[in-house]
């Protein structure tokens, strides 16, 4: 990363910055993405990051905008693929479709998010309130039907367990079990609950939970994982 950029960081993220280019082979870069002003109203404009085989880009709102919270959560997603090894969920490539590229990237997303959210608290404690005003917005959409409903249903019981497990938040617990309680999916979620947690430690596990029990077709989900210092990906089917 740019010393211009790395500057603007607390020592402790310099230092992950650093340590994840040097087990990596690659300089984290950072671009101005202006199409993520704005996204969210009242939360504060999102980060992003696009990583494979060869780059890790870290998006940010505006080159004025990099502060230690977000610039954790987006380090500790690189972190997680570059160096860890832990694969990307991806579209095998004859069943290709950019909606279904969208829907992996996003499931990917959520997933990562059951581990990597915990340790962004532990390091940045104020992160937690964010991420409850975050699940507050989600949650009050899937209760109040403005989403899609295979969205509906994965966030309602993904939600349930994100609270819970997560952000320990009673109030959006509650929230969250009255709409488990309209949607009649107490059951399923508490089946999601139980094996999801016995499979948090394993990527592949923790997907073919989500896959068995949203009825995925896994002859469209393959598995990249990358090797950032042979610039190379290998790409595997799930099933």
């Amino acid at each position: 990363m740019k010393k211009t950029y790395l500057c603007r960081l607390g020592s402790e993220i310099q230092a992950l910055v650093e340590d994840i280019e040097r087990r990596s082979g690659i300089e984290i870069c950072v671009e101005t993405d202006d199409s993520r002003v704005g996204r969210n109203v009242g939360e504060p404009d999102p980060l992003a990051c696009v990583i494979d085989e060869s780059e890790a880009r870290l998006l940010v709102p505006s080159s004025t905008e990099l502060s230690d919270g977000p610039v954790l959560h987006e380090l500790l997603h690189i972190h997680r693929f570059l160096v860890e090894g832990v694969p990307q969920i991806s579209v095998c490539e004859d069943r290709w479709t950019p909606h279904l590229e969208q829907v992996f990237a996003q499931l990917d997303n959520n997933l990562e998010h059951l581990v990597i959210v915990p340790l962004e608290i532990q390091r940045i404690p104020e992160r937690h309130g964010l991420w409850v005003k975050k699940f507050r917005r989600v949650l009050s959409q899937v209760r109040d039907g403005k989403l899609p409903k295979a969205d509906q249903k994965f966030l309602a019981i993904y939600g349930r367990f994100f609270v819970d497990y997560v952000l320990k938040d009673t109030t959006l617990l509650e929230l969250s079990e009255s709409i488990l309680d309209t949607l009649g999916l107490q059951s399923e979620a508490e089946v999601f609950r139980q094996k999801i947690f016995s499979a948090l430690s394993s990527k592949e596990a923790a997907i073919r939970v989500v896959v068995d029990l949203f009825k995925l077709d896994p002859s469209l989900i393959c598995l990249d994982y990358l090797n950032p210092r042979r610039r190379s990906c290998e790409q595997k089917s799930l099933h």
